[in-house]
């Protein structure tokens, strides 16, 4: 399944089925929470680093994906110097805990985070021969990689519920006859 459509069909209530066949239950979203991440999507547009952080927190626990390894997408990230690099068995929650580590390293939390990253981060991957600058900069591909995956998932609930029959239908229902045609919503 193209990971784009993912969270269009999770609206719905589906059964999503991954790159390795494995099968996730995702229930219906209600419109309330529809709406609160079409936000947080908007907000995300215009560069809200907050609304970044809270749908990198909220999203993936509210389908399901937490527990799923990132080798269940197909994920893989470049490592200069190494090459692709792939997911094995880390899973959504530990990669998002390694996103959270990075950003502290990063940060004003300095040292400790530092160090905690490095002594994490390379043994999840296979990257230990890695000296700590490559070690940071694999970090920073991870972690751009992993904002692709979670914003593919959510790429097809944004334009679907913007640009979908029934919505196109209601915006000329009230136009008809009017000679107007509705304002574009991008």
């Amino acid at each position: 399944m193209d990971r784009s459509e993912a969270i269009f069909q999770a609206f719905d209530g589906v059964t999503l089925t991954l790159d390795d066949g494995r099968t996730v239950n995702v229930r219906s979203f209600s419109t309330q929470e529809a709406v609160h991440y079409l936000r947080l999507l908007s907000r995300v547009q215009d560069g809200d680093a907050a609304a970044h952080n809270a749908f990198v927190r909220e999203f993936p626990a509210r389908a399901g994906l937490l527990d799923v390894p990132l080798s269940a997408f197909g994920f893989r990230f470049d490592v200069e110097g190494v090459g692709e690099v792939a997911g094995g068995d880390v899973t959504v929650a530990q990669a998002l805990a390694f996103v959270e580590l990075l950003n502290s390293a990063q940060e004003r939390q300095g040292w400790r985070a530092q160090g905690a990253f490095l002594d994490e981060f390379p043994g999840a991957f296979g990257l230990q021969a890695l000296d700590p600058p490559a070690v940071f900069r694999a970090g920073i591909a991870f972690t751009d990689e992993v904002n692709r995956l979670l914003y593919g998932l959510a790429e097809s609930f944004w334009t679907h519920l913007a640009s979908s029959p029934r919505a196109q239908v209601m915006m000329t229902r009230g136009t008809e006859g009017s000679g107007s045609t509705p304002a574009s919503t991008t």
